[in-house]
């Protein structure tokens, strides 16, 4: 094991874009979710504290499951490398549908919103394991590795900011929220998505 390996900048960077990627992703989602599902989509407040209560308790649950899952993993280029190639297309298909509101009953709204939900956070843990492991893979040097975390983190700061100040400038651009809501959650989310792919 060589202790003293460099990594190149064009790895870091790629690592550090597919963090902001990432947390467009995320922060858009966990900035912006719980008011469309009250003011846009029309669900209880209550409702929605419960799916988020009964979410992060299948959380609880699946992401031991799925770190078991990842490391038993076998591909030809590591057992990472199936997962991040894999998840952006479902996890931009996931937060997107989060965003549409289609126009039915209630019951059929919670329902709608129980099953995108948990499936976009079962999504967003299968790419969050594997892409945090992925500094562990990249190299055994602990200081390359601190640097590589280091500029991770700076750049997942910068997808907070993107997705906390930009999408409420867009919403506004459209004839009703729903319509804002969804175009803006595609275009921020894509983006994201393909950034992640890096």
């Amino acid at each position: 094991m060589n202790f003293e390996e460099k990594l190149p900048l064009r790895e870091k960077l790629s690592f550090g874009f597919a963090g902001l990627g990432q947390n467009i992703i995320y922060n858009f989602s966990a900035t912006y979710l719980m008011f469309f599902y009250t003011d846009v989509f029309g669900l209880l407040p209550v409702a929605v504290g419960i799916l988020m209560m009964v979410a992060k308790i299948w959380d609880a649950v699946n992401d031991p499951i799925f770190g078991v899952i990842v490391d038993r993993t076998r591909g030809k280029r590591g057992k990472l490398h199936p997962w991040l190639f894999a998840v952006p297309i479902p996890m931009i298909i996931f937060t997107i549908l989060t965003f549409y509101a289609p126009q039915v009953s209630y019951m059929y709204k919670l329902i709608y919103a129980y099953v995108t939900f948990i499936l976009w956070d079962m999504v967003f843990t299968i790419s969050d394991v594997p892409y945090w492991g992925l500094s562990a893979a990249m190299t055994h040097n602990p200081k390359e590795r601190l640097n590589l975390i280091t500029m991770a983190r700076i750049f997942c700061n910068i997808g907070l900011a993107i997705s906390i100040v930009l999408p409420p400038l867009m919403f506004g651009r459209f004839p009703d929220q729903r319509i804002g809501y969804f175009w803006t959650a595609v275009l921020f989310v894509t983006i994201g998505g393909l950034l992640f792919y890096l």
